[in-house]
Order: C-alpha cells, then sequence, then structure tokens
C-alpha cells in the first residue's frame, strides 16, 4: 500500500506530498475493503490500485 504512492512520488521528482498521497491510497484501500465486504467482488478490488494511481497522480501534481 506504501509502495504505490511512494513510487509516484519518487517518479515525481520528491516534488509532491508524500503524506497525503499516503493518506489518500489508505483511505481508498480501507474503502475497497470495505465495500468489498469479504465477499466475491473482484470488481471492487480491481479499482482499488487504479484509484490508487491516478489519486496518487493528482495529489503529486497537485501540491
Amino acid at each position: 500500500m506504501a509502495l504505490l504512492p511512494l513510487g509516484v512520488h519518487l517518479a515525481n521528482g520528491r516534488r509532491g506530498n508524500y503524506g497525503l498521497s499516503l493518506l489518500a491510497s489508505a483511505g481508498i484501500a480501507a474503502g475497497g475493503l470495505a465495500l468489498a465486504g469479504g465477499g466475491d467482488h473482484g470488481e471492487v478490488l480491481a479499482a482499488v490500485p487504479v484509484l490508487q494511481i491516478v489519486s496518487s497522480i493528482l495529489i503529486e501534481r497537485g501540491t
């Protein structure tokens, strides 16, 4: 979970806010797990990393 926003942060030349990106990534992961509810909801779980990457990129560019 922490490596995805870290990779985006390093690729951006360490110019953005890694802490905020990490917090958003953790929130998205928690939300995805809550929505999946332990059931067979592969589409929800498949969307989590995509949303984490998009949010990390947007946060890095915006901060």
